[in-house]
């Protein structure tokens, strides 16, 4: 089905990887918007310098925290506060260094977000946040993620509930902390920066991504 919306995807440190792991996405968003990719700096800044303006764009990994990349952040930011959306996610959580992501939120987007807690656990869709969808997000789901604390939670899509705990084979299922949230979307100027901290590829997390790129 013909679309006029274009989404941007920078897979700027290992774009092979994220394809694999994270084909089911991408596929879901080739279906419903025409994809321009880049894999490299120079690739990022002709997009972000050409006259296509796109619905959003999808930065997949880590190495646009890295200083090689900063005038591509810096054009991200602009981006973001003229109304446009980013949404960091698909191996971004998976691969960022503790101290590089506060560094990055602090200096370049002045948020003070830094790493919370590592787990998989279910966590509930939190109705009083801002930029939700109208519909089709899943309620509830267990997602393995990098939570992120110090996140204002109306920038909160999903939160754990006071029964969740840690799922896992080998840890006891002792309680989370339920202020620490895996998926956030704060308001930015007059657009919106994403995150989804998510380090596998569960059909859910598909989901919300799409709603953050304003595809659903």
């Amino acid at each position: 089905m013909a679309t006029s919306r274009v989404v941007f995807v920078f897979s700027l440190d290992d774009q092979d990887l994220f394809q694999e792991i994270h084909g089911r996405l991408m596929n879901t968003i080739a279906q419903k918007a025409v994809v321009k990719q880049a894999a490299n700096f120079q690739e990022a800044l002709n997009l972000l310098n050409s006259d296509t303006k796109p619905e959003a764009i999808f930065v997949t990994d880590s190495g646009i925290t890295t200083a090689r990349n900063n005038l591509v952040s810096e054009k991200l930011v602009d981006f973001v506060r003229s109304g446009g959306r980013v949404v960091l996610g698909g191996l971004f959580s998976s691969f960022v260094r503790p101290d590089d992501l506060r560094r990055y939120f602090k200096k370049t987007w002045n948020l003070p977000w830094k790493v919370g807690s590592y787990h998989r656990t279910t966590v509930a869709l939190n109705q009083n946040a801002k930029g939700l969808p109208s519909s089709n997000l899943p309620s509830s789901y267990s997602q393995k993620a990098v939570f992120l604390a110090d996140v204002n939670s109306s920038a909160a899509w999903y939160l754990p509930t006071e029964d969740s705990v840690v799922e896992s084979h080998v840890f006891a299922p002792v309680s989370v902390a339920t202020s620490e949230t895996p998926v956030v979307f704060a308001e930015v100027g007059t657009g919106w920066l994403g995150y989804i901290g998510s380090v596998n590829s569960e059909e859910e997390t598909d989901t919300v991504v799409l709603g953050m790129l304003g595809l659903l």
